[in-house]
């Protein structure tokens, strides 16, 4: 399982960084079917991590209000969470297994809702070149989702 909670905390550290670089209208990107603007489901993506912890362990320390946060507080926040998942799966028993499968859903589910905000805005302008240009980690030229071996 603890495996599942680096990805899940790697994967989201990499597209907030990525989203660094995007402009404010960007961030504001939103398409039916997503939670919301890329940076709307950013935080809530971040909250909702925080929100799982809190739930678990009763810690006041993960009750955090992602609302006004900026991307290098949502990159401080998941990196806590990151090793409180770790400390916590260190300790758990089987009956929350269904709340730990949910947290990882979330954050993945978020995730492509984000790529899928920003990749339908540039679409129609110059297809997929410009997605691949701003997160070149995160889509190689081979494809969606493959990384070019360096």
């Amino acid at each position: 399982m603890d495996d599942g909670f680096v990805h899940h905390v790697r994967a989201t550290h990499r597209l907030l960084d990525a989203c660094v670089a995007l402009s404010p209208e960007q961030l504001e990107i939103a398409v039916p079917g997503t939670y919301g603007s890329i940076l709307a489901t950013a935080r809530h993506l971040v909250g909702g991590d925080s929100l799982y912890l809190f739930w678990l362990t009763g810690d006041r320390a993960h009750a955090i209000k992602p609302d006004g946060m900026d991307f290098g507080g949502l990159r401080d926040a998941i990196e806590r969470n990151g090793r409180a998942w770790s400390a916590f799966g260190r300790q758990r028993d089987a009956s929350v297994g269904i709340r730990l499968a949910q947290v990882l859903d979330h954050g993945t589910d978020h995730r492509s809702q984000m790529h899928r905000s920003h990749d339908a805005r540039h679409r129609t302008a110059r297809h997929h070149g410009l997605y691949a240009e701003q997160f070149p980690n995160l889509i190689g030229k081979r494809g969606r989702g493959r990384r070019q071996s360096p």
